[in-house]
């Protein structure tokens, strides 16, 4: 299992970044876990980092402010040293907002609640299936 520096976890609820915090340090996934309540602070953060780009960004779709949406359409035209992989955080997902975050280039998406399974299940998947 890979192992990440920093994972950034963008989540808007309090009790979902305690579970999802508490499962990462659980599993040693990662040796920092950095946490931002909206896709605003999290570009905030992201703009302010020079050498500690994180690895993973564990992203809410649904948040006040800056949805997960806004925040893809803005990642996507940061200019990042390395690549960074997304995994899509939400409760549920129609078809339509499916495909609009497949056209933005993500395909990783897991349904809350986060589980340590889930989470194994996508960073395992072959590449050509993300």
């Amino acid at each position: 299992m890979p192992e990440f520096n920093t994972v950034l976890l963008v989540d808007d609820d309090y009790v979902n970044n305690f579970v999802t915090e508490k499962l990462l340090r659980k599993s040693n996934l990662a040796k920092e876990i950095k946490s931002v309540r909206n896709g605003e602070e999290a570009l905030t953060y992201l703009s302010e980092l020079i050498n500690d780009i994180p690895d993973l960004i564990l992203l809410d779709i649904n948040m006040p402010e800056m949805d997960g949406i806004n925040f893809l359409k803005n990642f996507k035209k940061m200019i990042l040293d390395r690549p960074v992989r997304v995994i899509l955080l939400t409760a549920s997902v129609d078809p339509s907002r499916k495909e609009k975050l497949h056209q933005l280039g993500f395909a990783d998406i897991m349904i809350k609640p986060f589980t340590e399974e889930k989470l194994f299940a996508i960073l395992n998947r072959p590449k050509e299936a993300r």
